[in-house]
């Protein structure tokens, strides 16, 4: 367990020291050195094809899954999975979404309201509330205390 913390803390300096260095290059009052601006003067990341030639050299597969084949194979897809097909399903049902909105069967002819007005039945039986203040009472100024008047809003 001692040798692994050691192990961590000598990488922490190893890495405090790159950072260092990289600091008091890009600090540096007569040639400041950033070190983005020396990889893009660097010729070899102005290859538009860096990207394909590192994952040939390396040997990924880009389109690879973390599922297994069962459940996901990204080299088995389905004719109507493509952009194309999706694009053609969605403009049919949108047609079809329009024809049926126009056509008379799907249109409201009628439309039932009720009153707002109760019965005498369900009146009775409605409780009743009492208006409730929260307000502090007011000081009138004559020296009668009585409730703060209230303005429409409460």
């Amino acid at each position: 367990m001692t040798q692994l913390i050691s192990g961590l803390f000598f990488h922490l300096h190893l890495f405090q020291a790159k950072l260092a260095d990289f600091l008091a290059l890009k600090r540096d009052p007569v040639s400041p050195k950033h070190f983005n601006d020396s990889l893009m003067s660097n010729r070899s990341f102005r290859n538009p094809h860096l990207y394909t030639k590192l994952v040939e050299f390396i040997d990924v597969d880009e389109r690879a899954t973390n599922f297994p084949r069962h459940v996901w194979d990204p080299q088995e897809t389905r004719e109507e999975w493509s952009a194309d097909r999706i694009a053609e399903y969605q403009k049919a049902r949108s047609e079809q979404q329009t024809n049926a909105q126009s056509s008379g069967t799907s249109k409201r002819t009628h439309i039932d309201f009720t009153s707002g007005q109760l019965s005498a039945g369900t009146a009775s039986r409605a409780p009743q509330r009492a208006r409730v203040s929260h307000a502090p009472e007011a000081n009138t100024g004559n020296g009668a205390r009585g409730r703060r008047e209230h303005s429409r809003w409460g």
